[in-house]
C-alpha cells in the first residue's frame, strides 16, 4: 500500500486538465472523464505535499505524531480499564478507522468515530461490549471532558477582549469632526 500510495505522486497535478483536453464537448463521457480525472490528480497532490513535509524535516510534525500517539495510549487505557486490551497494532489501526468518521457528513458529526472505532475493533475480534465501552470512555476523556475548561476559557477570553476594546477606546483620543473651510 505505501508503494501504491507513492506512486500516486507521479499522476500528473492537472490530470483533470489534461482530460479535459482530449475529451472535448459536452457530451456526458466527457464530463464524467473529466470529474473521474480530478480524483487521482488530487490524491496525487496531497501525496507530493505529504512527501514534501516529511523531506522539510519541520519539528513541529512531531506535534502530530504526538497528538496521536497520546491520543491511542488513552484508547489503550479505556480497554486495560474496562478489560483486556487488544494488541497494540489492532488499537492503532481501529483508531484511525475510527477516525474516518469525521469524514461522514453526520448532523455535528455525532456518532461517526465512535461507531467507526467500535465497528473496526468488532471486525478485529475485539469483544462488542468491551469496545463499546471502551471507545465511549475514549471519547468522553479525549473529546468530550477538555471542551469544559475550554468553555471556561472562551469565556474569560471573551471578558479578556471586551476590557482590552474598552481600554483602547479610552486611551485613543476622540476623532475630529472634518473641517470643510
Amino acid at each position: 500500500m505505501i508503494v501504491v500510495f507513492l506512486a500516486i505522486a507521479f499522476v500528473p497535478g492537472d490530470l483533470d486538465r489534461l482530460v479535459a483536453r482530449w475529451t472535448t464537448g459536452d457530451h456526458l463521457f466527457g464530463r464524467t472523464m473529466r470529474r473521474l480525472a480530478a480524483l487521482p490528480a488530487t490524491l496525487a497532490t496531497g501525496v507530493r505535499t505529504a512527501i514534501d513535509l516529511v523531506r522539510s524535516k519541520d519539528p513541529h510534525l512531531l506535534g502530530a505524531i504526538g497528538w496521536w500517539g497520546f491520543d491511542i495510549a488513552v484508547l489503550w487505557a479505556c480497554f486495560h480499564a474496562f478489560g483486556h486490551a487488544p494488541p497494540q497494532a489492532v488499537i492503532v489501526m481501529c483508531y484511525f478507522i475510527g477516525m474516518l468518521g469525521n469524514a461522514l457528513p453526520l448532523p455535528g458529526g455525532i456518532g461517526g468515530v465512535d461507531g467507526g472505532m467500535i465497528g473496526a475493533f468488532t471486525v478485529f475480534g475485539v469483544n462488542v461490549e468491551l469496545a463499546v465501552v471502551s471507545v465511549l470512555a475514549y471519547r468522553a476523556f479525549a473529546f468530550w471532558l477538555p471542551t469544559l475548561p475550554g468553555a471556561v476559557a472562551y469565556l474569560q477570553l471573551r471578558k479578556t477582549v471586551h476590557r482590552w476594546r474598552e481600554r483602547d477606546a479610552e486611551s485613543s483620543p476622540a476623532p475630529k469632526a472634518p473641517s470643510y473651510t
